[in-house]
This record gives C-alpha cells, sequence and structure tokens, in this order.
C-alpha cells in the first residue's frame, strides 16, 4: 500500500482494481486497516468507491466489525447510506453480522435507522432475526442500543413480520426479551395469523414462550385456519410449553422473574 501512494503516479494508482474490482482503499477497509485507509484517503482515494457487487468501503468495513476503519471513512465523509446489491445499509450489514461496536459508531454517525433492504427488513430486525447462537449478547446489545437510538420497535418486514417475531421463531431468547421489556407489540402476525407466541411453541423455544406469556401474550391467539398454541403443544406432547399455556389460559400471567431454568440466563 505505502508503494502505491509513494509511487507519485496520482489517482490512476490510487484506483487500481484488484479482479473482484476492489481499489486499495477498498482492500484496508476489508482488512480493518485504519492506518492504511487514512492514508490512501490523504493521499486522495475515492473513499466511495464500489467493487463488482457495488459494495463501497464502509459497507465493507461494517460486514467486518472494524471500528476504526469505520470512523476513518465516515470522517472523510463516506455515505452512510451505500447499499450492496440487496440493498443493505452499513448499518443493515453490521446489525446482521453482530458488530455491536459496529453498530454504535454508525448510529453516532447518524446512519438512517429506518433504512431497509431488499426484505423489507431493518437494522432492529435484522440484529433480531439473525445471528449465531453462541454470541446471544452481542446481538442483545445491537437491539438495545438501537431502540434506544428510536428504531421503530414493530417495524414489519415483506411478510409482515416485527422483529419480535422474528426473534420468536429462531429462538433468539436475549433479543426477544429484551424487545419485550422495551414494549415491543406482543400480537403482530404474519399472513397467516402466526404471532410471536405461535411460531415460540412451534419451535419448542420453551424460554422464548414464557418471555411472551409474562409479557402479556394471547394464550389462545388463532392462526387463520383456527390453529391455536395450545392445539400445537399437543399435537407436538411439548410438557413444559403445555403446563404454561394451561397455566395461562387458567389465568392473568404476571410479569415477573422467568421460572424455567432455560431462561435464567436473561
Amino acid at each position: 500500500m505505502r508503494a502505491i501512494i509513494d509511487a507519485g503516479n496520482g489517482t490512476s494508482r490510487l484506483e487500481a482494481r484488484y479482479p473482484s474490482g476492489a481499489t486499495p482503499l477498498f482492500m484496508a477497509a476489508t482488512q480493518g486497516s485504519a492506518a492504511v485507509a487514512s492514508l490512501l484517503i490523504q493521499a486522495g482515494a475515492a473513499v466511495d468507491a464500489t467493487e463488482v457487487s457495488g459494495a463501497t468501503p464502509l459497507l465493507s468495513a461494517a460486514s467486518g466489525g472494524h471500528v476504526e476503519v469505520i470512523e476513518v471513512l465516515v470522517q472523510a465523509g463516506a455515505n452512510l447510506e451505500a447499499r450492496t446489491g440487496n440493498k443493505a445499509t452499513p448499518l443493515l450489514c453490521a446489525a446482521a453480522a453482530g458488530h455491536a461496536a459496529a453498530v454504535d459508531a454508525l448510529i453516532e454517525a447518524g446512519a438512517d435507522l429506518e433504512a431497509r433492504d431488499d426484505s423489507g427488513a431493518t437494522a432492529l430486525f435484522q440484529a433480531a432475526a439473525q445471528g449465531p447462537k453462541e454470541t446471544p449478547a452481542e446481538y442483545r446489545q445491537i437491539v438495545q442500543s438501537l431502540i434506544d437510538a428510536g428504531a421503530t420497535l414493530d417495524t414489519r418486514d415483506a411478510r409482515g413480520a416485527s422483529p419480535l417475531l422474528a426473534a420468536a421463531f429462531g429462538g433468539h431468547i436475549l433479543a426477544a426479551w429484551t424487545l419485550v421489556k422495551a414494549g415491543a407489540n406482543l400480537e403482530v402476525a404474519i399472513d397467516d395469523g402466526a404471532t410471536a407466541l405461535l411460531g415460540a411453541v412451534f419451535n419448542g423455544y420453551v424460554a422464548v414462550v414464557e418471555i411472551l406469556l409474562k409479557g402479556g401474550a394471547v394464550a389462545d391467539a388463532a392462526t387463520t385456519d383456527g390453529t391455536t398454541p395450545l392445539a400445537i403443544a399437543e399435537e407436538q406432547g411439548h410438557e413444559p410449553i403445555l403446563a404454561m399455556l394451561r397455566k395461562a389460559l387458567g389465568g392473568p400471567q404476571q410479569v415477573g422473574v422467568l421460572e424455567t431454568g432455560a431462561a435464567q440466563e436473561v
């Protein structure tokens, strides 16, 4: 990189392309090298030059969680709302990948919290719906940061699903708990009438079922064909969920300390 900068061949060397269409600045952003990125920008590199997929250096840095590079690019005027092929912005990319610090940096820079990808998902939706189960705390932090920044709690994707519904269907305990605590609508339903509770019951996510019931979810909310959470639990023979649903249907549930061992980590 230093050779490119010192070659004295002007913009043509700074915008040299790799086979992927990436510029030296794009490669520095991808590799998380803030120092090199800064030198390239100072030498005149185009901050929003795209590679063949249309991704910019900021999109790449956000996807990789490279906070220092993000800060360098933002300071240089990088487009916060640049889009990938599927219309994801840097904030959406960082949220989907589980990079909490990168999300915070982009929020602070003024990224649009309500930007949507081509599936209609926002950053909050992505954080609630996606991510490896082994790093749930990182996604919980992202969900909380986005909520604190003012992201719409009950935003809908193209299917009509909300962040809470996505978290429930995916079994994301910490994200679901954070959304319920923040006041998310528990009764949002997709086209067939399935709510977050029905999705959690169907997939056997005991802790999520408990979170939703404790939060006040309607225990007998039915789909358009009349299927209820209780009917699904009975068909599957899931005793812990059956016990919770029967208790809920027998009387009002109070929001309080979670009872199941599966939910104690919350």
